[in-house]
């Protein structure tokens, strides 16, 4: 699409060309060529960039029908540029291009299963924006059978593990691409029954006790039917900004200086000294 104030329909008279490439990566140097087929003796040729009028002495005359202008370490995101022929003002034809970089490879890639989910949950980090449009795939590949799947996706991804019958071990890693090139992150070999994250415990009541040494008492429910877990306690003053953390079997009571656990029926009470 071309457009210019003030004119309604832009008819080409001739053709713009961007060299190296329409999308070019950013901090190269480019040029950008403007030719005129239009019918008109001694036509001289304009160029406006962004909507601002290019020098006569930025422009290089390749012939009588052709000019380019040269931009050294070129980085805007994106450029249209408009040529014109004083024949009278007439617009010769106009093109747009895209500056970026290649994309990042894709890092901290992550995958779990929380419990009593059907589905596998993957999340990794993109690396620095990109201007131009970055697709990215998850792969999956069962290194038991060597069943290969694909999920494009551009953030995090659920993928129902209905759609995973390569047994229980795979190779995971991420591949993103746009105009300008191709990267993957490293693999990340896992085993499906070590990425389930036990179920969060429901905290049912918090109450402090009215006595010379207040405690406070956590009443909590395990809500997991895993084996050897243990969960963790975090708490801290309002005016904090460390968190004292706790750890604790879900299955046997503890005792320490600053916490009692009395296992009663699927509760759990913790009293807070």
């Amino acid at each position: 699409m071309y457009a210019f104030t003030g004119v309604s329909n832009v008819h080409c008279s001739g053709y713009v060309w961007i060299e190296p490439a329409p999308v070019i990566q950013m901090g190269l140097n480019i040029s950008i060529n403007c030719h005129s087929t239009v019918n008109c003796q001694m036509a001289k040729l304009y160029m406006m960039l962004n909507n601002t009028h290019i020098e006569d002495k930025l422009l290089t005359t390749i012939n009588k029908t052709t000019v380019q202008l040269q931009l050294h370490d070129f980085r805007k995101p994106y450029s249209i540029v408009l040529c014109y022929a004083k024949c009278p003002r007439q617009p010769e034809c106009g093109r747009s291009w895209e500056s970026d970089d290649p994309p990042d490879s894709p890092t901290n890639l992550t995958c779990v299963i929380y419990e009593h989910s059907d589905h596998l949950t993957c999340a990794w980090d993109a690396g620095k924006y990109t201007y131009i449009s970055t697709n990215y795939i998850l792969y999956l590949k069962s290194l038991q059978t060597g069943e290969e799947k694909a999920f494009p996706s551009n953030a995090a991804i659920n993928i129902s593990l209905s759609k995973l019958q390569g047994g229980k071990l795979y190779s995971i890693w991420v591949q993103a691409k746009n105009d300008l090139g191709t990267a993957h992150s490293d693999h990340l070999q896992v085993n499906l029954e070590d990425l389930v994250i036990p179920a969060t415990p429901v905290i049912t009541n918090v109450e402090t006790t009215d006595s010379s040494a207040p405690r406070t008492i956590l009443h909590w429910k395990k809500q997991t039917s895993m084996e050897n877990v243990y969960c963790e306690e975090r708490y801290k003053a309002l005016a904090d900004q460390t968190w004292v953390t706790l750890s604790f079997s879900t299955e046997t009571p503890t005792r320490s200086q600053l916490v009692t656990l009395v296992l009663c029926g699927g509760l759990v009470h913790s009293y807070l000294d």
